[in-house]
């Protein structure tokens, strides 16, 4: 492959547009200062109140995926063989292709 001078430009370019969108985005991640009402209350305004319901969630699933689903997992590729592996696959291919023909159809 050779080298084009236009293929450095675009790389600049993308890395400043990458650079510029992280600046922008770290913004919108800080806290108001608190002796600014205005920009606490715009700041409770948009805050998600269910944040801590949806950590707490997250945690539990992180759990069970650790103490369940990743042990049934391993078990699964480790010691069912890849004949049946691959019939339960087909099986599950099975299942979705009604959603799968339902999903053709609306789009025409």
């Amino acid at each position: 492959m050779s080298w084009h001078p236009a293929h450095g430009r675009h790389v600049r370019v993308s890395t400043l547009v990458l650079v510029v969108f992280l600046v922008l985005a770290g913004g919108y991640a800080t806290m108001p200062d608190p002796g600014d009402p205005e920009a606490v209350a715009e700041f409770n305004k948009v805050n998600d109140p269910t944040e801590p319901a949806n950590r707490a969630i997250f945690e539990l699933n992180r759990g069970l995926d650790t103490a369940f689903l990743k042990p049934m997992a391993m078990f699964y590729r480790d010691v069912i063989p890849q004949f049946f592996q691959n019939r339960i696959n087909d099986a599950l291919d099975n299942l979705r292709a009604p959603v799968i023909f339902l999903n053709d159809i609306l789009q025409g």
